[in-house]
């Protein structure tokens, strides 16, 4: 089987700021090498880092090549050997280089359509994936969608009640939740005040920093199809540019919320609800986040959630972050930057942080104790109306 991968742009969903993925291990000319199985790509991708340690040679992406919005633009290698969960391809792959590769963890990524001929079992809450020589005896019980076959990711199709239909993506390159278009996470929002809500910070390859808010819901439903105890805030802006394509990305974390088999030849995706209970979910317990007004360095500056561990403590809107225990953040702009603050923010319920901050001129510190947001602590209030919530 041989794969000609040489397009130079390409849309691209991998969260720099996710830890979980579905993993395989490979190798590459003989190269031992982890990759990770990723829904949201089109194409088989290797990390520059990793292809400058196989010597692999490669052609950089031309800098005139025009391409289109949330999509990035990617050189290719040489024909590379490839060997895979007992396939060997022969092909070019395309390269990448991500902020922070060296923090992923992976070398590159598997896209959808490499396993996409078989039926493909999901253990999303183990991050597995397994192939099936037959649908399960009790398949009857699952509920069946249809999918989306035109398009090169992993999407299927949900029937609205007024007659529409809604298309959705499985990306298993971020572990997110429910991803919402921005006008629909809006009037989500506006219609559930009271649900918890934390502030995420993160930075993808195609649309640089993003800085939004996420928020919980005991139960949310599209069409028929009902997911429980799963974060939801908007769609990336990178992903929003691809709107063509999908509706709503349902990410790792809200896969993790069911059990999924996707048929492809029948062109048929299964799902029924997983009984565990929520695993735990990785944000930002501060409750606040620094973001310099100026797109490359400058001030960090704090917005802050009310009521949150940062409020709590002192940390007000506009006050600027000097130090995080003693370390300075040079570029919190940077991948690197917002990565090494999110490792702070992100740390374990009941760890306490110092914050050297400047409010005008003054400058001062205060101590916080970060506190879990999502999902909400039993016996915490929430606004009731997030049990129970339909979108489409």
């Amino acid at each position: 089987m041989k794969c000609a991968l040489i397009a130079i742009a390409l849309l691209i969903t991998l969260d720099v700021q996710a830890g979980d993925y579905i993993q395989l291990a490979a190798k590459i000319n003989g190269h031992e090498v982890n990759l990770a199985y990723d829904t949201g790509c089109e194409a088989f991708v290797l990390f520059e880092s990793t292809v400058r340690e196989i010597g692999i040679k490669w052609d950089e992406p031309k800098p005139t090549v025009a391409f289109h919005p949330g999509k990035v633009n990617l050189g290719y290698t040489e024909q590379v050997n490839l060997e895979i969960v007992g396939l060997s391809l022969k092909g070019r792959c395309r390269v990448l280089d991500p902020p922070l590769s060296d923090d992923l963890k992976i070398d590159g990524l598997i896209p959808w359509s490499f396993f996409r001929e078989g039926i493909l079992y999901f253990n999303s809450h183990e991050y597995g994936m397994d192939g099936l020589n037959e649908l399960p005896d009790d398949i009857a019980d699952w509920k069946a969608f249809r999918l989306k076959k035109s398009v090169p990711l992993l999407v299927f199709e949900i029937d609205a009640a007024d007659g529409s239909t809604i298309d959705v993506m499985i990306d298993t390159g971020a572990d997110i939740g429910v991803a919402l278009p921005r006008n629909k996470f809006a009037d989500w929002r506006k219609n559930h005040p009271e649900s918890p809500a934390a502030v995420n910070d993160g930075h993808t390859a195609y649309s640089g920093r993003n800085v939004d808010e996420i928020c919980w819901a005991e139960q949310i439903s599209v069409g028929d199809l009902t997911i429980s105890g799963v974060p939801v805030g908007p769609l990336y802006r990178g992903l929003e540019y691809n709107s063509e394509l999908y509706d709503i990305v349902l990410g790792l974390y809200a896969i993790s919320r069911m059990e999924l088999i996707v048929d492809y030849p029948n062109g048929t995706l299964y799902i029924k609800p997983n009984p565990r209970p929520p695993r735990e979910y990785v944000h930002n317990r501060l409750g606040a986040v620094f973001v310099s007004s100026n797109s490359d360095a400058g001030d960090l500056i704090a917005h802050v959630i009310k009521d949150s561990a940062a409020y709590e403590a002192g940390v007000r809107n506009g006050d600027v972050l000097v130090k995080v225990d003693g370390v300075g953040i040079e570029d919190g702009n940077s991948a690197s930057g917002i990565s090494t603050l999110s490792q702070f923010w992100s740390k374990p319920h009941g760890t306490k942080l110092n914050l050297e901050l400047r409010r005008g001129d003054k400058p001062f510190e205060v101590s916080v104790i970060l506190q879990d947001i999502l999902p909400p602590k039993k016996g915490s209030r929430v606004d009731p109306r997030i049990s129970s919530t339909q979108i489409y």
